[in-house]
């Protein structure tokens, strides 16, 4: 089999700890149109779950992979389970050979012509995202957000081989590139694997907070502190139709 350019990887929470499973298969089917609307379209992605999202897009690119996870009852087992469908994910990687893999989050959103990015620039080790953008739906305003790679999951592109990947979910940490899951450790562990990352150019990812299905519960509206409304007084911009564009947003410009 051929390795597409980018394969991206999303661990999908369970109906079982979900709020609203409607709401849940929304948001991952907007972030799924965002990817499938590259400019370049040599891609995949593989959607992890215990269930499919409702409405989710019927497109040859999409790999939808489910399978019966543990439901988790704390905060340490959510984190497991994101462990875990990434890490079936990339077993899911296995016989494409090479090539660069993003774990993502089920509510973000990519630019446009990222995987082109990644066409023009194939065989770099891959890259970080130092500056991004944060949103929330509904809003006129967007974010601009820098060392965006520690606040969010859709923040690296690593390339990985065949040897990178795990043999099965019985395959222990150290036998392969377990950190995919984990953004906070990414950068230092392919710094320290020789195989430094370079800082994205453009900010190519835009995260969503503000809903009740997401780790990062807070909205916009309510960080009060006086050091985040430093942030979003010197961070804040006007929502325009080029950030709905490029990212595929969900917000009607009037």
């Amino acid at each position: 089999m051929q390795s597409p350019i980018v394969t991206f990887i999303i661990p999908l929470k369970s109906p079982e700890v979900s709020k609203d499973w409607s709401f849940v298969s929304r948001l991952c089917c907007q972030t799924l149109n965002s990817i499938l609307r590259q400019t370049c379209s040599d891609l995949r992605i593989i959607l992890v779950c215990n269930e499919p999202p409702k409405n989710y897009p019927q497109d040859s690119r999409l790999e939808i992979v489910t399978d019966s996870f543990p439901i988790p009852k704390t905060w340490g087992e959510v984190f497991l389970d994101q462990k875990l469908k990434v890490k079936r994910g990339m077993i899911a990687c296995k016989g494409f050979g090479e090539g660069y893999v993003m774990r993502m989050d089920a509510d973000d959103f990519i630019h446009r012509e990222l995987v082109a990015f990644l066409k023009k620039n194939y065989g770099s080790n891959g890259w970080y995202f130092p500056k991004g953008f944060v949103y929330q739906e509904g809003m006129r305003w967007i974010y601009l957000r820098s060392n965006f790679h520690y606040s969010t999951a859709s923040s690296h592109i690593v390339w990985l081989t065949e040897k990178d990947l795990p043999e099965s979910m019985d395959t222990p940490d150290e036998e392969y590139f377990v950190d995919l899951w984990e953004h906070l450790k990414l950068k230092n562990t392919c710094e320290q694997l020789g195989r430094a990352l370079q800082p994205m150019p453009f900010r190519a990812a835009a995260y969503t907070i503000g809903h009740n299905e997401s780790v990062m519960l807070n909205s916009l509206a309510n960080w009060r502190s006086f050091k985040k409304l430093i942030w979003k007084a010197v961070s804040i911009r006007p929502l325009t139709q080029h950030h709905i564009d490029d990212f595929g947003l969900y917000y009607s410009i009037e």
